[in-house]
């Protein structure tokens, strides 16, 4: 019996400060028990592991650069941020490629002991700038088999051309074989900027189940870059938010986008345009070169 898995659920964006904006959809992804992704290519027909399929993962997608596959990769980050990863089940909760192409915002890592308890989490946080960046950590208390838990992490990474990098991300995470559902809040100087919610049933993949997910995912890895970029501009042009610059991507943890693309050239024009103040501010600023 295989301990990966195909799930169906939701997801919903709730964005409060500093203008409330929200949207929910309906999703589809995989959790990949990190020592099956060669049985799942066995199993289903139309998938691919590290090889061109309607529907695959590629490891180069998955724990930043570096040598080896993204078991090893992902086994390199936890033990670097502390845990061992030796005797733990880690679980990749990820939307597949879908016709070569996927961009999952946030894909989790779920390292659970022998008993099922959560033990870890590597949250692998992306941008739409090609950056990534790698948060670790240990559960608060300790977690039995199949009991929600929690973390905290410092926000040291631009995500949201809207709020600042700084604050701290409240992560829920509630994972057994069959059920995900994970909740995600930032909190910036006393007040809940933003929050996220994923859930879902999972299934025991079959033969065809590349086949269904192909059928039913092309609208949700469309809709994920669709959403976020049609809701920028609301935001921008609608509401009148002006956004915050991207800084360099410095941070430990941080992986600077490994190509250049014509998408984030715009990406960052948009941003910087969108980051002026209005022409009426501009017009009444002093102007220094005229005597009194």
């Amino acid at each position: 019996m295989m301990r990966s898995r195909v799930f169906r659920g939701s997801t919903t964006h709730v964005r409060i400060e500093p203008a409330r904006h929200a949207f929910t959809y309906r999703l589809r992804w995989l959790g990949i028990d990190l020592d099956e992704p060669q049985d799942l290519d066995r199993r289903m027909i139309g998938f691919g592991y590290d090889r061109r399929r309607p529907v695959s993962v590629r490891d180069r997608d998955y724990g930043g650069p570096g040598p080896g596959t993204m078991r090893d990769r992902v086994h390199a980050l936890l033990r670097a941020g502390g845990v061992d990863p030796d005797p733990l089940r880690i679980t990749l909760m990820t939307m597949p490629r879908i016709m070569g192409y996927v961009f999952n915002p946030v894909n989790f890592y779920v390292a659970r002991d022998a008993r099922g308890s959560v033990r870890a989490l590597l949250a692998e946080v992306r941008n739409t700038f090609g950056e990534m960046h790698h948060y670790v950590g240990t559960p608060e208390g300790d977690p039995r088999p199949g009991e929600p838990c929690r973390f905290r992490f410092e926000k040291t990474f631009y995500v949201s051309p809207f709020i600042e990098v700084q604050g701290t991300y409240l992560v829920g995470i509630r994972c057994t074989d069959d059920e995900f559902s994970a909740s995600i809040s930032l909190e910036q100087e006393g007040r809940t900027m933003f929050t996220a919610t994923m859930d879902g049933a999972g299934r025991e993949p079959r033969a065809g189940s590349a086949c269904l997910l192909f059928l039913a995912m092309p609208w949700s890895v469309v809709s994920v870059m669709t959403k976020i970029q049609w809701h920028a501009l609301r935001l921008r042009f609608g509401r009148g938010l002006r956004t915050v610059v991207k800084p360099r991507p410095e941070g430990p943890g941080t992986v600077p986008a490994s190509t250049s693309s014509v998408w984030y050239w715009i990406r960052d024009r948009f941003v910087r345009y969108a980051s002026r103040p209005p022409k009426e501010s501009r017009k009444s600023a002093p102007d220094s070169t005229k005597s009194p």
